[in-house]
């Protein structure tokens, strides 16, 4: 169809010609499909999405001025906008809920659940837990002070530890690598 007669149909079809407006819906019924094709969205079958398409057409003609230019642009633009606005609405209603999503009141589904330890592992962590401690002891007092700070009674983090020893920042900093170090090698020369 050429400009003149699209225009000619568009000035009719705005002013409430059923049969303009069933002209225009047929001239771009192709465009809606070959969109609508495009999109899959859970809960919507093609018919729905060419519905969606051919209100959205209905739309734009009541909008549409020749000032916003190729009406054809006009409505294939306004066409997909709708198609991606109705994914990120079913994509908002999709959404999964995660075990740390919150419930009711400030529970987290993880909190909840029971925890299905067995003797060995409670026997193991509490092993673990007395190596660890050991080692931490044979540290320098230094060492053992940032970690026991830090990690034991969880009293702040490195910059809360070098205010409250007045230490600048990048010598917590070396001490804690130094200690972790440390910490590393004796435990890995025990385990092996």
């Amino acid at each position: 169809m050429d400009y003149s007669n699209l225009k000619n149909l568009i000035l009719k079809a705005k002013n409430k010609d059923q049969s303009a407006m069933e002209e225009l819906i047929n001239e771009y019924k192709y465009l809606i499909i070959k969109e609508a094709s495009k999109v899959h969205v859970r809960g919507y079958e093609m018919e729905d999405l060419i519905q969606m398409g051919n209100i959205t057409l209905m739309r734009c003609l009541e909008k549409y001025t020749p000032e916003k230019g190729n009406f054809t642009a006009y409505i294939s633009y306004a066409i997909k906008n709708n198609f991606n606005y109705l994914i990120r609405q079913r994509a908002k209603d999709n959404e999964v809920q995660t075990i740390e999503a919150p419930i009711e009141t400030n529970l987290r589904i993880e909190d909840t659940l029971i925890a299905d330890a067995s003797t060995d592992d409670i026997f193991i962590d509490k092993e673990m837990y007395k190596l660890i401690n050991r080692e931490v002891d044979n540290l320098q007092d230094n060492l053992r002070d940032l970690i026991t700070f830090i990690y034991i009674n969880c009293e702040g983090n490195l910059k809360d530890y070098s205010k409250y020893r007045n230490l600048n920042y990048s010598t917590a900093a070396k001490r804690r690598t130094v200690a972790l170090n440390k910490l590393r090698s004796s435990l890995n020369s025990l385990c092996v």
